[in-house]
């Protein structure tokens, strides 16, 4: 797995064999009024994601990295996924916690 910051994003991906997940997260000290959802498509594959549970996903992982760190919470102003990744959603919830472990190192 591997973290990276572009700008104010943070990206993960994992893959593993045939399987295949991408995470991007923008984070915030405040609680935002919206999430913002980025879909990405990779040549015109259908969605497999079923979007809720990915958001459902990286917000658990983001909430086991906060307390796991005892740090002081950062939320999710927007949320990047590829529609036709392997629909395997512990691995958002990993994604999520690296993301999370990464900013709370930068802050």
């Amino acid at each position: 797995m591997r973290v990276i910051r572009v700008g104010h994003v943070y990206r993960a991906s994992r893959i593993t064999g045939p399987k295949h997940n991408f995470l991007g997260m923008s984070l915030s000290d405040t609680q935002p009024s919206a999430l913002e959802i980025v879909r990405r498509s990779i040549n015109n594959e259908p969605p497999v994601l079923d979007e809720e549970l990915v958001v459902r996903s990286a917000r658990r992982g983001i909430e086991n990295a906060t307390i796991a760190a005892n740090a002081q919470p950062l939320y999710p102003t927007m949320i990047e996924y590829v529609e036709s990744d392997s629909p395997d959603y512990s691995a958002y919830e990993l994604l999520a916690a690296a993301i999370m472990n990464a900013a709370l190192s930068d802050r």
